[in-house]
């Protein structure tokens, strides 16, 4: 993928360029914990033929000339008035339109007025509850350094992903924040893209208590437009949020024959930016193979190996000694 990737931005006449907000007046506006997140995201991107360059979004310029596509992933810092404008312009891009952004929430950074309210000008809310589910599979998560469960959610707007190689493969979203659609008289069309199954339930993040499960059917990635028209020719601004930031953990990027991660995430940014599919070949793990299992199999599999096992040895060890002694 390397390689095919060096290749394609040679060739490549109109390169994405993605500029990565990863600084705010010279301070990272994610925790520690987040960088390897970060990381792994900006390499994957790079990988997939984007031209990914670092931003320091109090003191760079966010020019529409420099970027086609901004990152603003996992911030715990709200953004000041001045710089969520900086933002909408870039967006606007002098009513030109034809620019996009990823965001992706911190997991429990939950009081982000700004940048709440520059994703409610575009229809969209990030709420403060996790989406869980009780058919959920094991997914490795690395930046953790944990195996823990995930919900597997589906594609709603097969458009927005574009053609999966294996559409049989899970989608594993773990710990992601529940992305809400707001009923605003704007100009913004939202289209919900990933969506949980309807056993999901959500775990408020601020709540000291919870109340009984609910389950349904929750979005954890959505995609907002606006658009203007010149003639016959339509521009359009995106939005795009996804919910979980471990969803580009470095283990569910690299294992493409295990989960649909990676192809899922370049399809959704590959549809914003116009850039072609197909082009570069997805990074792929040669070095490990993962197992799946849902959360029942999970705890069969537990007490066969923790109980069952250890007992049919225990009861043959018994038996063996008794006909010993018999003799």
């Amino acid at each position: 993928s390397i390689i095919t990737s060096a290749i394609m931005s040679v060739v490549d006449s109109n390169p994405v360029k993605a500029g990565i907000i990863t600084k705010m007046n010279g301070n990272a506006i994610s925790e520690n914990a987040y960088q390897t997140e970060i990381t792994a995201f900006n390499t994957f991107l790079s990988k997939n033929g984007y031209d990914c360059s670092e931003v320091d979004i109090a003191t760079d310029e966010l020019s529409p000339e420099s970027y086609d596509i901004i990152v603003l992933a996992m911030p715990s810092v709200d953004f000041s008035a001045d710089i969520i404008t900086k933002m909408g312009d870039f967006l606007y891009n002098d009513g030109k339109y034809n620019r996009n952004m990823l965001y992706i929430p911190n997991l429990y950074a939950t009081n982000l007025p700004n940048i709440d309210e520059f994703l409610a000008d575009w229809s969209i809310s990030i709420g403060t509850s996790v989406v869980l589910d009780e058919n959920s599979v094991q997914v490795p998560i690395q930046s953790l350094g944990v195996m823990d469960t995930s919900p597997v959610v589906t594609v709603a707007d097969s458009e927005s992903v574009g053609t999966l190689p294996n559409d049989k493969l899970p989608i594993a979203s773990p710990y992601s924040r529940v992305v809400n659609t707001l009923s605003k008289n704007n100009e913004s069309k939202v289209t919900e893209i990933l969506k949980s199954s309807d056993t999901a339930y959500l775990r408020d993040l601020t709540a000291e208590t919870q109340g009984e499960k609910e389950t349904g059917v929750y979005t954890v990635a959505s995609v907002s437009s606006k658009s203007t028209a010149e003639g016959f020719e339509v521009y359009k601004s995106n939005v795009l949020v996804i919910g979980s930031s471990f969803m580009m953990d470095s283990a569910l990027l690299t294992n493409t024959n295990t989960y649909n991660n990676a192809s899922v995430i370049i399809g959704m940014i590959n549809n914003i930016t116009g850039k072609e599919t197909g082009a570069v070949i997805a990074d792929k793990s040669l070095q490990q193979a993962t197992i799946a299992p849902t959360a029942n199999e999970a705890r069969i599999i537990r007490i066969f190996v923790i109980y069952a096992i250890p007992l049919i040895i225990a009861v043959t060890g018994v038996i063996v000694l008794a006909r010993r002694r018999n003799r």
